[in-house]
């Protein structure tokens, strides 16, 4: 074989190598994506059409978030609105629509509280799918139910679901397994009035 023969395999051999280093690297980085993501990855494929937009969006997604200073609540403000959730749920049994607004701007308030940056439903929700991916299916559907509530089209169950879900996120905002309870002073002072 002559000299430039080898020098075409080697060539050859070069760009098989950098191929699949290149589809290496793409399907570990799908790979965390779709791990990080989770249900989020397949739903923001879905709207994209094509992977690579779909991607690119999570990713930035993902750096946008990194650049905020987003901290964890105090105790003191994880009381304050464990108390408010309280109080929507106890306003549920009488406005369930009203409650389920509530719940939605209460939402709005832990994320800023946290140091997300104010915006509307879909931001918020593109930001939460960061750290919270796995709960962004409820808040979207509390969402579309709150939507319906605002033109008389859903039913109570419909709103019982919708504040179900809007907890699933509230809590996982609080860093709570559950919404912390009234402090012993508390409830003594509640039910005197």
């Amino acid at each position: 074989m002559t000299d430039t023969t080898w020098i075409l395999i080697a060539l050859l051999a070069a760009v098989v190598v950098l191929v699949a280093a290149l589809a290496l690297w793409r399907w570990s980085r799908s790979r965390a994506l779709r791990r990080q993501f989770g249900p989020e990855y397949d739903h923001t494929l879905e709207t994209a059409g094509k992977r690579g937009l779909a991607e690119r969006e999570l990713l930035e997604r993902r750096h946008r978030v990194e650049k905020l200073k987003l901290r964890d609540l105090s105790d003191e403000e994880r009381r304050d609105f464990g108390g408010r959730w309280r109080g929507l749920q106890v306003d549920f049994v009488d406005r369930p629509r009203q409650a389920v607004e509530a719940a939605n701007k209460l939402i709005a308030a832990v994320m800023e509280a946290r140091g997300y940056p104010g915006g509307d439903f879909d931001q918020r929700l593109a930001d939460a799918s960061v750290e919270h991916a796995r709960l962004v299916p409820d808040y979207r559907e509390a969402r579309e139910i709150a939507e319906r509530s605002r033109s008389g089209e859903a039913s109570t169950e419909d709103m019982r679901r919708a504040v179900v879900c809007y907890r699933n996120l509230f809590q996982a905002l609080l860093g709570v397994e559950e919404v912390p309870p009234l402090e012993a002073t508390e409830s003594a002072r509640e039910l005197r009035h």
